[in-house]
């Protein structure tokens, strides 16, 4: 009953329209529909047995021409999960070693709260439908920015940039002589990527970590740094 469901044309094309949504753009115009929706289609049900039928899907996707239009590029606000994890690894940002167990847990529940601040609790979605941003119509993606998340995310940028994450040996449960203790970011990154000499005294060089972190939060701030 099942593959005769999955075998029909409106059922294929529903759930190639939901993966089209996703990846790429909520709205559906006949030129989409005509060029990727139906041919997606046909794979799907081409495959209706086959325990591989989404990934043939999904790569037919992923390498159809509609999908790399210019048109298609940064026009979906990113998720907070997208917008916050992204930001940490676009800064090549320096995470806790495998062995700093609490630095760890103390890391990512702080990167876990900047994303539930800006409206998506990881692995807890409102309800079983998910977060509205992936299905509610008309808005759809632009939900999760409005003028209470947005300077939340402007808070998350200046956290992260600035780089004031620190945990003291002293807070932690092994003692000072675990692996696990201290990580204390400070300004370290800025200083090992970008600042020849940071023991320098130079008034003028002194200055180019806080102009650092000054370009790198405007730069964030931006409204096309939200797009994904």
């Amino acid at each position: 009953m099942i593959e005769m469901i999955f075998a029909t044309d409106e059922v294929s094309k529903y759930v190639c329209r939901r993966l089209w949504n996703y990846f790429g753009y909520y709205d559906i115009t006949p030129e989409i529909e005509a060029e990727l929706i139906e041919p997606l289609a046909e794979i799907f049900r081409q495959n209706v047995n086959d325990p591989d039928q989404m990934r043939y899907v999904i790569h037919a996707l992923f390498s159809s021409e509609v999908f790399f239009k210019n048109e298609h590029k940064g026009c979906m606000v990113k998720s907070p999960i997208e917008f916050t994890v992204g930001m940490i690894r676009q800064l090549d940002y320096p995470t806790p070693k495998s062995i700093q167990l609490e630095a760890q847990y103390y890391f990512w529940n702080i990167i876990r709260t900047h994303i539930f601040n800006q409206g998506q609790d990881i692995n807890d979605p409102p309800n079983v439908a998910g977060w509205p941003a992936y299905y509610q119509s008309p808005s759809f993606h632009e939900i999760w920015i409005d003028t209470s998340t947005y300077p939340i995310r402007l808070g998350s940028i200046s956290a992260i940039s600035r780089s004031n994450f620190a945990l003291p040996k002293t807070n932690t449960y092994d003692g000072a002589n675990s692996p696990s203790y201290g990580y204390i970011t400070k300004m370290d990154y800025i200083n090992k990527e970008f600042i020849a000499d940071p023991n320098t005294t130079d008034p003028v060089s002194r200055k180019v970590p806080s102009m650092l972190q000054d370009l790198i939060q405007y730069l964030m701030s931006s409204a096309e740094f939200q797009l994904c």
